[in-house]
């Protein structure tokens, strides 16, 4: 394969036009792993953890005692390439040339390139938000199209919970108490409680129907059926515990099988806005240094999606638009994710 740099479209054009593609509107994880731009290909991170430690009295004349240094981590992850290319074949390409070459626009050319290098970063796009989700679920990223390859942040072991009791048994299920508990430990671990809790629209439900949280908003004339969402945060802010920060449902078709990006049976707590729990990494691509080294053709950045024209040097001389990028969500702060399993 070679890039056509006399395609009917320049790879600036087409590199700006990707870059410009909007994101799926249900595609709203980057709200807590937001985007970030450079030209690296690997990411390091700290981690570090803050104690405030007591100092100790001493006598008069004595020596000070020393204190103690907060423990401090650094970890280095390489981004992996997510790309996508789909081709137009001989016949295809044979009758747009015949349009060109008898004096026709060579708009159906150009609107079939912008349309295949658009679904090319529409797919980059729904495979990085599939990351993230992954990333929500457990802390770790999972790679299957590179045999299983694993990315693990190591977030602790007691911040993956499963509730004694399904919230979905909401006769008995003390989701109050489940997070209170969990919060318990949060905080421990952080210095800080939740900021917010990213569920599933069917988490959601069996929490207002919880029978505990109903009989909290019961009147003379008996308890509600359901309870509202504004109702819900307001009994959550009035425990001191997190309320609901959004509720996610997307789902991607992956070989054919739609999939849900974030597991509908868990609850992700976050931390509170300011703090840090990760980012979403984009890097410098090898077809970014190609066009910078072969063509001398310099783009707004090299980091990010990149999109060319490319074709075969072979028969059948396939013509491709190429989309390609480097990415991964990092979790550069692991003790500030907690997820709970709250459904079977």
């Amino acid at each position: 394969m070679a890039i056509l740099w006399d395609s009917y479209v320049s790879p600036q054009a087409l590199t700006a036009f990707v870059r410009s593609v909007p994101v799926d509107q249900n595609f709203i994880l980057e709200q807590v792993l937001p985007n970030r731009y450079d030209d690296v290909l690997e990411v390091e991170f700290a981690d570090s953890t803050v104690t405030t430690r007591a100092a100790k009295a001493r006598a008069w004349d004595a020596p000070p005692l020393p204190g103690k240094r907060d423990s401090f981590a650094t970890r280095k992850v390489k981004l992996p390439a997510v790309s996508q290319m789909m081709s137009r074949g001989e016949r295809d390409r044979l009758e747009m040339e015949r349009l060109r070459s008898g004096g026709q626009s060579t708009q159906a050319i150009e609107r079939a390139i912008f349309d295949d290098a658009e679904n090319n970063a529409r797919s980059i796009q729904a495979r990085i938000e599939l990351m993230r989700g992954d990333l929500l679920s457990d802390g770790k990223i999972t790679l299957a199209e590179l045999g299983g390859l694993e990315a693990d942040f190591q977030v602790p072991a007691t911040h993956i919970v499963t509730a004694a009791t399904p919230w979905t048994t909401i006769a008995t299920a003390d989701v109050l108490g489940n997070i209170r508990s969990w919060s318990k430990v949060y905080r421990a671990s952080n210095g800080f409680g939740f900021g917010g809790m990213i569920l599933s629209e069917d988490i959601l439900y069996v929490m207002l129907q919880n029978v505990a949280i109903r009989d909290l908003w019961a009147t003379g004339t008996g308890r509600p059926s359901v309870v509202t969402l504004e109702q819900l945060n307001q009994t959550l802010g009035a425990n001191r515990l997190p309320t609901v920060l959004f509720t996610y449902d997307a789902q991607v078709v992956v070989d054919d099988v739609t999939t849900t990006i974030l597991p509908a049976n868990r609850v992700a707590f976050v931390p509170p806005a300011g703090v840090e729990l990760g980012f979403t990494q984009w890097g410098m691509t090898a077809t970014a240094l190609e066009l910078q080294n072969s063509s001398g053709q310099v783009l707004s950045s090299p980091a990010g999606m990149v999109a060319v024209v490319d074709k075969d040097v072979r028969p059948p001389y396939r013509e491709s638009a190429y989309v390609d990028a480097t990415c991964m969500p990092i979790l550069s702060r692991p003790r500030g994710l907690f997820v709970a399993t709250v459904a079977a």
